[in-house]
């Protein structure tokens, strides 16, 4: 059961991402006032979960955890910031293909910083899933990237630099407690520092926004959970089924067509997905 938690994050990703898009396009919000609300929620939705199954052991207050915390926070901020800017003014679709990479980034930084991570029973089915997938909806053999893509870019390895991080802080947090942490320091350095245009949102914008902070913190909190009990490459391996999930739902509910190399694509990844939870 240990990809229980992982697999229920690749859906909660899916759904959280197209919503995103959704609620920044509909109501033309700001990318920086949608941030710095969306982690107000995160944080006030997150409280309950903490309060119940929040656990931390009295190491948090030793230095070297203080930093790491401070360091989950400061990637997060730039990581945020640069993903919802991507979000808010490019196309859905050229979002995902960039954003697409981030496993292969997370599962490379965890096999260079992390020991216990470099199992090739783990690590190469995570490369092959993920090369499957930027093949699938590789189009042009050129290179072109706005300044929002290049932000988005620098995004992704910051992730990935920030997940293996949490990683060392689940050995002292329970994964609500840490989200929690991370969410509240979050809003108030947003809170502080950004200065947006206008702060002044519709209710049904607060409302739509605080419905994807119930998706985000799912999908934070059961893949910390993924991080501690499978381990970072096995959780970022299922989390790969994100993207495909978001183009078969596009293929069901938007009735776009799936191309032999999308279904190609999607054996791969799943036999990949089979492989590794079936030797762990």
């Amino acid at each position: 059961m240990i990809w229980f938690f992982p697999l229920a994050a690749a859906f909660a990703t899916a759904a959280g991402l197209v919503y995103d898009k959704v609620i920044l396009s509909r109501f033309k919000l700001d990318y920086r006032v949608f941030t710095v609300f969306l982690f107000f929620f995160l944080f006030l939705v997150t409280i309950p979960v903490a309060l119940w199954w929040g656990r931390a052991d009295v190491a948090i207050f030793q230095p070297v955890y203080l930093i790491f915390l401070f360091l989950v926070v400061f990637l997060a901020v730039i990581w945020n910031l640069l993903l919802y800017r991507a979000v808010a003014s490019e196309k859905l679709v050229e979002v995902e293909l960039i954003f697409m990479s981030t496993p292969l980034v997370i599962v490379l930084l965890a096999a260079l910083f992390l020991p216990a991570e470099r199992d090739l029973k783990i690590f190469l089915p995570a490369i092959f899933a993920t090369l499957a997938l930027l093949w699938a909806h590789l189009k042009k053999h050129h290179l072109d990237f706005s300044k929002q893509q290049k932000g988005l870019l620098v995004a992704i390895v910051l992730i990935g630099l920030e997940t293996i991080l949490v990683k060392k802080l689940l050995a002292v947090y329970s994964p609500p407690l840490l989200y929690l942490a991370r969410s509240g320091l979050i809003f108030l350095i947003l809170l502080l520092f950004l200065r947006a245009p206008k702060w002044k949102i519709k209710p049904r914008a607060t409302w739509g926004i605080f419905k994807v902070a119930i998706v985000g913190m799912a999908q934070m909190i059961l893949t910390y959970f993924g991080y501690q009990l499978a381990g970072v490459s096995l959780t970022t391996l299922i989390l790969v089924l994100a993207p495909v999930l978001i183009y078969l739902f596009s293929v069901v509910f938007l009735k776009e067509k799936l191309t032999p190399k999308h279904i190609v694509s999607f054996v791969i990844i799943l036999a990949s997905i089979i492989y590794a939870t079936a030797l762990n």
